[in-house]
């Protein structure tokens, strides 16, 4: 019998989640494009529903504004309409080929209108286009992607330019693996089984949070399955600095994506850096970030 703490992994343990709904963002830039291999990739894989969503710049209630006063606005209604007329044409393109695609343009701000349409439409994935540490210009990876990643109610797989994925052969998950991310892991072991991939864990250990080795694999055994479809494997990396050694393990192991858990800061300015906003810079996959409590 699994010890208490441990009953809610093992529930989640039992049952792989059906992943019926993807939603891809779009502004039809280059990184909108590459996060739309992406949620292709896995649409086929998972046969899931992608919706394909674009917000036009406009007044936050205009999705509730009455027709009368929507045409008070006729340069914000000609690109609602150039929108639909484009996005319609997108979702004929043979990338989606075998894959239901809806497609969807609303106004309002950016990440509000992203974040309402995940609690209003039981989305099970965002894939959204981020700007990386090779961009010029760009010292962050974008508010936008960055708010809807503290925000959203499903995990959030950010994808930089020129990012593709061919195969979900290996999905890292790194954690400190102290507190409870039965959720998180389960999120990525469905992943992985849709795909046919498996899972490393990894902890890194640092001089300012030292575990030692038996201590560090224990919290890292209690969230692998006994059995299932899916491999897992556990690592403990040594290094001086958290996200230097996630990326020097990276150089190594190879992962498709790397997943980690990121915390609600829904307060927090858009150019305050988290270790996954860093992650997400400089990482040469795409990162699926899954917020603690939630999906």
């Amino acid at each position: 019998m699994p010890k208490p703490e441990n009953v809610q992994y093992f529930y989640y343990a039992l049952k792989i989640k059906a992943m019926k709904n993807i939603l891809l963002p779009t502004d039809f830039s280059p990184f909108a494009r590459s996060a739309a291999k992406a949620a292709a990739y896995i649409a086929k894989q998972t046969k899931a529903t992608i919706h394909i969503l674009h917000v036009v710049n406009a007044p936050s209630d205009w999705s509730w504004m009455p027709a009368a006063s929507k045409q008070k606005h006729p340069h914000i209604e000609a690109q609602v309409s150039e929108a639909e007329a484009t996005l319609k044409m997108m979702a004929t393109d043979k990338l989606f080929a075998g894959i239901k695609v809806k497609t969807h343009v609303t106004g309002g701000l950016i990440y509000d209108r992203i974040t309402d349409f995940v609690t209003r439409n039981k989305v099970d994935l965002i894939t959204i286009g981020a700007h990386g540490a090779d961009e010029k210009d760009r010292q962050f990876i974008g508010s936008t992607t960055q708010r809807v990643i503290r925000l959203a109610d499903c995990p959030v797989l950010s994808v930089k330019k020129n990012t593709e994925i061919k195969a979900i052969k290996k999905i890292l998950f790194t954690s400190n693996f102290e507190e409870n991310v039965s959720s998180a892991v389960n999120t990525v072991k469905d992943l992985a089984a849709k795909a046919k991939g498996e899972v490393d864990l990894l902890f890194i250990n640092t001089p300012g949070n030292f575990v030692d080795t038996e201590t560090a694999e224990k919290n890292m055994k209690k969230y692998m399955p006994k059995s299932g479809k899916v491999k897992f494997n556990d690592y403990t990396y040594n290094a001086f600095d958290l996200k230097k050694g996630v990326l020097n393990f990276m150089d190594r192991s190879k992962p498709d994506i790397l997943a980690m858990v990121t915390h609600s800061r829904e307060r927090q300015p858009a150019y305050h850096m988290s270790v996954t906003d860093s992650l997400l810079l400089h990482a040469k996959v795409p990162v699926l970030s899954i917020v603690l409590g939630k999906k």
